[in-house]
């Protein structure tokens, strides 16, 4: 007799959460689940949200209600420094690194919950795989770097670390279009090696290259959800949201 496979638990589970800042209410009744080693991506106009909630499930902002949870475990029970030692990276938009430290030194402070030099060794190994520029660049500060190849280098100290769960936040906004290429190429990569993603982007074809699921946020709200197929299905109706 063949044993079923043991389901896997969702990394990150969002119930009817409303978030925003102040007295801004920007989410309203988010429902969201990622699933296990999958893409997912998170699209919609600029402005409607999608960054807010990335911010509400690391523990940037606090929900006004709701609750979300990472492997079941809700976050009101975990401190924002403890986000990443419970199995998320949020890759924020932009390149939030150490201007004045150099490429190599940078990438250390992404594995900064490493005590073993071996470990740290191994992180070090596999991001330059990934990104072999780097390599090139290692001794060089990161204020020195293209804008590409600082968004290289926020991802990379993001893959520092060992957690396979990542919220990325528009990783090709404002790159020239072979560095955009270089980017999804290691989504790509990411995807192959069992990452779970969460990626948020406007560019939709780069998004039907590479996501699993859809969510299509719009003013705070989810108006789509579902496989990219069913989303390629519609995708007509779908292009008001995007000013086609």
């Amino acid at each position: 007799m063949t044993q079923s496979k043991t389901p896997l638990i969702p990394p990150i589970s969002i119930k009817d959460l409303f978030a925003g800042y102040d007295s801004q209410r920007v989410l309203n009744g988010i429902n969201m689940e990622l699933l296990p080693e999958k893409i997912t991506a998170l699209i919609g106009p600029n402005g409607h949200g999608k960054t807010t909630l990335l911010k509400a499930v690391s523990k940037q902002i606090e929900p006004f209600s709701g609750a979300i949870k990472i492997f079941e475990t809700p976050i009101s029970k975990i401190q924002r420094h403890d986000i990443i030692n419970n199995g998320v990276i949020h890759i924020s938009q932009g390149d939030h690194l150490y201007p004045t430290m150099s490429v190599k030194d940078n990438l250390l402070m992404g594995a900064y919950i490493f005590n073993s030099n071996d470990i740290l060794n191994e992180r070090l190994d596999f991001v330059l795989e990934i990104f072999p520029k780097l390599k090139v660049l290692f001794s060089q500060r990161a204020n020195s770097l293209s804008g590409g190849e600082r968004r290289m280098l926020s991802l990379a100290s993001g893959l520092m670390s060992d957690k396979k769960t990542l919220l990325i936040d528009e990783p090709a906004l404002g790159l020239a279009p072979i560095v955009i290429e270089q980017i999804y190429n290691t989504i790509s990569k990411l995807k192959k090696e069992n990452y779970t993603i969460l990626l948020v982007e406007e560019n939709l074809d780069r998004v039907l290259e590479v996501a699993d699921y859809i969510y299509l946020l719009n003013s705070g709200k989810i108006v789509f959800s579902g496989d990219v197929g069913n989303f390629e299905k519609n995708i007509d109706s779908f292009n008001q949201y995007f000013g086609i």
